[in-house]
């Protein structure tokens, strides 16, 4: 493709995007609804800004093949990208590191298999893990050996508690206020990991699953269609499945669910009791897909199959059922007897106990309610702890309203 059909190309594209956003101005009005219930007018011109610039940036990441390969030099610079991302990753993970583990604990290092440059498709080969340390317990290494085996082309990245936070404390321009916003995040583990997949999805690209699941017999590459932006499981509730999750990088949902959750928290009532599920947690996902599926023509949103969402990005939902056999990924608590965590296993001194308290025992993981009650402090609003933060500091920094006051936490534009 010359330069003048690229310029053509781009030109038809931008052409296209602006017609897509006059027919759907009630649609913009009902995004800012959704995330914030404030005013809309900088929230229409912010959304349209981002998906501009996503339109090329998360193609050029994603699908290369689409680039222009006229010269060698552009064909080193394709290969450049592609191998860069796995390389950012493998540094962010600190891939290279040697390990010293407990004798019960195995050092897990990346899976790392190059990219296909001739394959056609918009949701990289990569798997996202998340644990706390990469020193992990053999029930741990036999889920990741399972995702190995079932995507044998994928690259496998765990991400320990270090590399987790690495990520979150990065500067994103397309969350401003996100930095501000995890002031009032005090659980490191759930709230934490909730906000976590979503920014490593939007920069990376790829796939997250939790470390719980366990890849059934039916899962296959091809379950994740090639033609897909995006791919999610239907939970029971018949919401995206924050658990199981697949996207291309700086995908307009994961830009509307990090909005969403940068939201909520800011409007938190109760930074130490916090609501997970709705903060961070599905609630908030499914919020930014209806959002994002609002120019879907499908009477249910939430059937299998495929969907196109705004922008003409389109998204596979898969159904599943965590009690059948031939589900191709088996969550947490699900079919008892294939690797649930609930399976009674050999523990300390022959005793029976489930898989979930032996791993448990050997990572020392905390399941987010009991991590919640412990925490006996007394409440307080986000807004109140961000006062008092700036207060401490000796700032002034405060959030405007949409008529120029000063206000603390949630302004009347969207608040990221």
């Amino acid at each position: 493709m010359n330069v003048l059909q690229r310029v053509s190309c781009i030109s038809f594209i931008i052409f296209l995007s602006f017609v897509e956003l006059r027919k759907n101005a009630k649609w913009m009005e009902n995004y800012a609804f959704s995330l914030t219930q404030l005013s809309t007018t900088s929230s229409a011109i912010e959304v349209q800004q981002f998906y501009q610039q996503n339109c090329s940036t998360a193609s050029k990441q994603t699908n290369m093949n689409n680039t222009s390969t006229k010269t060698g030099r552009k064909e080193q610079v394709k290969d450049l990208a592609n191998v860069d991302v796995l390389t950012q990753l493998q540094i962010l993970t600190r891939g290279n590191e040697t390990l010293k583990c407990l004798e019960q604990l195995i050092p897990y290092k990346n899976k790392i298999v190059p990219l296909n440059q001739t394959e056609q498709r918009f949701i990289p080969k990569i798997l996202h893990l998340s644990i706390k340390s990469k020193c992990i317990p053999r029930d741990i290494e036999e889920y990741i050996d399972r995702w190995s085996e079932k995507l044998p082309n994928y690259s496998i990245f765990l991400h320990d508690d270090e590399a987790v936070q690495a990520l979150i404390q990065e500067s994103f321009n397309d969350f401003p206020n996100m930095k501000r916003a995890l002031n009032c995040v005090l659980f490191k583990g759930a709230m934490t990991i909730d906000i976590w997949r979503i920014l490593v999805l939007f920069k990376y690209g790829g796939v997250y699953s939790d470390i719980d699941n366990w890849a059934g017999n039916d899962l296959r590459e091809e379950v994740i269609p090639y033609n897909v932006t995006g791919f999610t499981f239907s939970d029971i509730w018949k919401r995206p499945s924050q658990w199981f999750m697949a996207f291309e990088p700086r995908h307009p949902l994961m830009y509307l669910t990090m909005k969403q959750i940068i939201h909520n928290v800011l409007s938190l009532n109760d930074v130490h009791h916090p609501p997970l599920v709705f903060t961070t947690g599905p609630a908030a996902l499914n919020d930014a897909y209806l959002v994002f599926m609002s120019t879907d023509v499908a009477k249910d949103k939430h059937e299998r199959g495929y969907h196109k969402g705004t922008f003409g990005h389109w998204m596979f939902k898969e159904s599943w059922s965590k009690a059948q056999e031939g589900d191709p990924l088996i969550n947490i608590g699900g079919w008892q007897g294939n690797h649930s965590w609930e399976d009674l296993v050999e523990g300390p001194n022959s005793t029976n106990i489930t898989r979930r308290e032996r791993i448990q025992g050997a990572t020392g993981i905390m399941h987010h309610r009991k991590e919640r009650r412990k925490n006996r402090k007394q409440g307080k609003s986000c807004a109140q702890l961000l006062k008092e933060i700036d207060e401490k500091n000796g700032q002034d920094l405060h959030f405007y309203d949409k008529n120029g006051n000063k206000r603390f936490g949630v302004t009347k534009r969207l608040a990221s």
